[in-house]
């Protein structure tokens, strides 16, 4: 697998560390913050209603 670097501000860092697992590195926390923030498709089902076109 390749990586990157990434450049974060110090304060974003000390965010993402409390949020990071022991047993997680960066790349992995950041990969399932990111996955959490996904909302699933499902969540909409029924919600949405055809508009009246006048």
């Amino acid at each position: 697998m390749s990586s990157k670097n990434v450049s974060l501000k110090s304060y974003v860092c000390d965010r993402l560390r409390t949020y990071k697992r022991p047993d997680e590195r960066f790349s992995d926390a950041i990969d399932r913050i990111l996955d959490d923030t996904q909302p699933d498709w499902r969540s909409f089902v029924g919600t949405f209603t055809k508009a009246k076109i006048s």
